[in-house]
């Protein structure tokens, strides 16, 4: 029914309590922790001597401990270390080669009466429990949920038996199914993040299922008012003076990531131009947004949004807040290119790769991946999810050309002092110019070149070059 906070006072400890307020007729009970606080009970984490060790007396004042069950066969000798905390190990399964072993020890046990074998629901079991173990039994026997186990399989049912009652959940693998009147609220939470059909359909694979769990996805995503908002890839644009200079900036709606294009003049052809090399870069989107500028409104623009295949829509020509997300951009870009005069492509990257208020920056969520700005930051930072796999398959790309390049390949000897050598001009590209080594200057171990001086009629020039630009 709810919870609310005493104060419990017990002999001169006095400490406040949360109570949980409950219609069931239980048993008020105090946690172990509270008990402890007002000393109620005394934890023994060591054992003492304080009685006479004397073999009589602890015989003749445990006398039940050594009889029955506690008589031990032989001689026992046991020291105790006072430096050792106590452990409390949790219970283990019993190996299966100990299985009749234990057997025989519980029978024993039971003969001595020091255990019962318990046939019905003990206290803890209460009528919540049985309830819904009873519409358990029921829901897996029926379809359509019979239909989905395998009768061939072993199949396992768990329903929880504490006093915090729960009810019976079933699963299909590592899956919880979910039942009828709950799965509205699972697709609320599968749909949280509105990321959409595919990674949706990936999150609840891996922990829920029901019958036609796909198709719920689909019509939840389709119905959705900010999932269509966003499904298609949506930018503006606008045009704006700073500096002298004409511009043309595009953001996209969903990173808010700005593109600034510098313009030599307004026309419509310069900018389509301006837009080409955007959308060459990024992508087509499905949506551009402008205003009713002269250079939108031109039949050119019109035949470029035509062959590039987006949709193009104008703001109210008494209305330019419509296109605010552009008119914000232009904001933006118009300050770093003020404030930023001597370096503006430092100021944008700075601003690109900043997080917005959702935690991500501009540059991560359009290209899926953070961008390295003038800050430090760790390398493991930079590495997409799937690189490690496009570096390994590059590597052995290369290794793979490697092989072949080197099976019609030989390696070369090096040039000596008296070889008569032809060196190629790159500007005339030929061989004319020969001349005679006359000193071997050693490697250049970085690239693995030869270091060669070669006379040319009196003219002496240091080469550090490969062997295909200096022929014997």
């Amino acid at each position: 029914m709810g919870q609310f906070t005493a104060t419990v006072c017990h002999k001169n400890t006095q400490i406040d309590l949360m109570f949980v307020v409950t219609t069931e007729d239980v048993q008020s009970i105090v946690g172990l922790k509270a008990c402890d606080q007002l000393h109620l009970v005394r934890r023994v984490l060591s054992v003492g001597s304080e009685l006479p060790l004397d073999g009589d007396v602890v015989f003749q004042n445990y006398a039940d401990v050594f009889q029955g069950l506690g008589d031990l066969t032989g001689v026992h000798h046991i020291k105790l270390d006072n430096d050792v905390p106590p452990v409390v190990h949790a219970c283990r399964r019993v190996p299966f080669a100990l299985h009749d072993r234990l057997k025989e020890e519980l029978n024993r046990m039971e003969k001595l009466d020091v255990i019962t074998k318990v046939n019905e629901p003990t206290d803890w079991w209460l009528p919540q429990q049985e309830h819904t173990w009873l519409s358990l039994k029921q829901v897996v026997s029926q379809e359509p949920v019979l239909k989905f186990f395998d009768p061939g399989r072993k199949i396992k049912i768990s329903s929880d038996a504490s006093q915090n009652e729960l009810d019976g959940v079933i699963f299909k693998g590592v899956r919880v199914v979910i039942p009828t009147s709950l799965r509205k609220y699972m697709l609320d939470k599968i749909n949280a993040g509105h990321l959409g059909m595919e990674k949706c359909k990936r999150r609840s694979r891996e922990t829920v299922f029901w019958p036609r769990l796909n198709h719920d996805i689909d019509d939840i995503v389709s119905n959705c008012s900010m999932c269509q908002t966003y499904r298609n890839r949506k930018v503006a644009a606008d045009l704006f003076y700073c500096g002298g200079k004409d511009y043309l900036v595009i953001v996209d709606y969903l990173s808010n990531y700005p593109e600034v294009c510098s313009l030599t003049d307004t026309s419509s052809r310069r900018v389509i131009t301006a837009m080409k090399t955007v959308f060459a870069r990024h992508g087509i989107p499905d949506e551009v947004f402008t205003d009713n500028g002269p250079q939108f409104r031109s039949h050119e623009f019109r035949q470029f949004a035509h062959d590039w295949q987006f949709k193009h829509n104008t703001s109210s020509p008494n209305y330019p807040q419509s296109n605010g997300l552009a008119e914000k951009a232009v904001q933006i870009v118009k300050n770093i290119l003020l404030k930023e005069n001597q370096d503006p492509y430092m100021g944008s990257l700075a601003y690109r790769s900043s997080p917005l208020d959702c935690g991500q920056s501009p540059a991560e969520i359009l290209m899926g991946r953070r961008i390295r700005a003038n800050l430090p930051i760790q390398e493991k930072l930079l590495q997409v999810s799937r690189s490690r796999k496009v570096v390994k398959f590059k590597e052995n790309q290369k290794l793979k050309q490697k092989h072949y390049y080197d099976r019609s390949t030989k390696p070369l000897s090096r040039l000596q002092c008296g070889d008569r050598v032809a060196v190629r001009d790159h500007r005339r590209c030929d061989w004319s110019q020969r001349g005679t080594v006359v000193q071997d200057a050693g490697q250049d171990l970085t690239m693995f070149r030869q270091i060669v001086v070669v006379n040319f009629d009196r003219i002496v020039v240091i080469f550090c070059c490969h062997h295909a630009h200096l022929d014997q």
